[in-house]
């Protein structure tokens, strides 16, 4: 076969491969033409091997701007770059191809550039990136405040947010929908509400993007009237709207008006957009579990079941914690427990409170054993080390009180006033039984209860 029918067939075997999942990636060494690449790419359901994506970088022979562009970027990275397709690995090599071939002067591949460092984990290179960029446009500014968010450097977000006003540059909704969700996770409700104004005053507030990031906001702050306000704004309600607003009154103790909505999202919602997703049974729940109804709980996990939501682990933890809360249904909590792929501490914690509301305290150490050996759980929170030492209250046992204490100690959460609470219920327990304690245990129960009344 000749070099170009090599090609050919090479080209064939991506094409085939790109539309059909269970095929097995093709393995040649030949030049991937760029043309060739983007129509792969395009018809793809999923990443094109990267040794077909460095290769049509490294050795195609058109413009470098369309050919970083395609590689790193994607035409909007605040919307479509998924995070897999250039992993950091072969970053420097696309880089350095930016850098000679003059492309990372262009501001879509400086943009999409910024933006993979950030989501690599490089986010001091992606403001490198962008500092460095002659010109910026919405995309760019958009991108870095999203960055910022997602790190955890809100302020910073917001302080850029400020300069890309300043700058002259015109705010879309997805750049003030970045801004409003800095403000959500820092807790910054007049900010947010500044924010809002010029949203209002843009007419953006009505869009879906940025009602329900706004709804976000205020369910966060716990402004439920502000929440509504924010939903009752959009034209259509989905999914990610009616499931805020559920939560927002399950923040506030309003667990009945919380189940309410969420039948009112059943009435009045028919669209596939508007249908309860594994958040929004988590959240109505957590409602029923608030207020004991388990026989509404029992009808959800019946649904949750039938739409594939019971293994989701919001959905397993709200079950876990609503069987706890009833009287006789620890063995059906203990069920779903066991039958959730995947444990974390809530998980854990909601268990343990279980069995130590029953009484059931050697359970309860044993899970905790078990929680405490499994290699994907974090450390215990303080909700854990509650429910343990009211075990240790109601048994008066000592030693593993004081074990518990230490242990709260070194996870810093000496502090908390669950804990707080728990040590001196455990404190008294153990003054009440006084009679049965030697002079140096009574001096132990002294000094903890002095430590723990300051």
């Amino acid at each position: 076969m000749t070099k170009g029918g090599t090609r050919h067939a090479a080209c064939e075997a991506c094409a085939a491969w790109a539309l059909s999942p269970k095929l097995p990636i093709p393995s040649h060494g030949y030049e991937l033409p760029i043309r060739r690449w983007r129509w792969l790419r395009r018809r793809s359901t999923r990443p094109l091997p990267l040794e077909l994506s460095v290769d049509a970088l490294g050795r195609c022979s058109c413009d470098g701007f369309s050919s970083c562009s395609m590689l790193l970027g994607v035409d909007d990275p605040r919307t479509s770059w998924d995070g897999r397709l250039t992993p950091m690995l072969f970053v420097p090599r696309s880089d350095a191809f930016a850098v000679r071939s003059s492309a990372v002067s262009s501001v879509f591949v400086a943009t999409a550039l910024s933006d993979v460092y950030a989501k690599g984990g490089c986010l001091g290179l992606a403001l490198k990136v962008f500092d460095e960029m002659p010109h910026k446009n919405v995309v760019s500014w958009t991108t870095l405040v999203a960055s910022l968010t997602r790190a955890g450097r809100r302020h910073e977000a917001l302080r850029r947010f400020s300069e890309m006003r300043s700058s002259g540059v015109h705010c879309d909704s997805y750049a003030y929908a970045s801004a409003l969700m800095a403000c959500a996770d820092a807790g910054l409700l007049s900010r947010g509400r500044e924010v809002h104004a010029f949203c209002a005053k843009l007419g953006l507030d009505t869009t879906p993007y940025v009602a329900n990031t706004l709804a976000t906001l205020y369910a966060r702050c716990s402004d439920v009237d502000s929440t509504l306000a924010a939903v009752s704004r959009m034209g259509t309600r989905d999914v990610a709207a009616w499931t805020t607003v559920i939560a927002a009154y399950m923040q506030t103790g309003r667990a009945k008006e919380a189940i309410e909505t969420f039948v009112r999202m059943l009435r009045e919602e028919s669209s596939a957009a508007a249908s309860p997703n594994e958040y929004t049974y988590a959240a109505v729940i957590a409602a029923c579990a608030d207020i004991a109804w388990v026989c509404i709980g029992e009808q959800l996990h019946a649904q949750v079941a039938r739409k594939g939501f019971a293994g989701a682990r919001s959905v397993a933890n709200s079950l876990v914690t609503l069987y706890t809360r009833v009287a006789g249904c620890l063995s059906a909590a203990d069920a779903v427990f066991r039958e959730s792929l995947v444990k974390d501490v809530v998980s854990w914690s909601a268990i343990i409170s279980g069995y130590a509301q029953e009484g059931l305290g050697e359970d309860a150490f044993t899970l905790f054993r078990e929680m405490r050996h499994h290699s994907s759980c974090p450390r215990p929170n303080e909700f854990t080390l509650a429910s343990l030492l009211s075990v240790c209250a109601t048994a008066a046992a000592l030693d593993a009180g004081c074990q518990l204490h230490a242990l709260a100690v070194a996870a810093g959460l000496e502090h908390h006033a669950m804990i707080r609470s728990a040590l001196i219920a455990m404190v008294l327990a153990f003054m009440a039984d006084q009679q049965s304690l030697n002079v140096e245990g009574l001096h132990v129960i002294v000094e903890v209860a002095v430590c723990w009344y300051y």
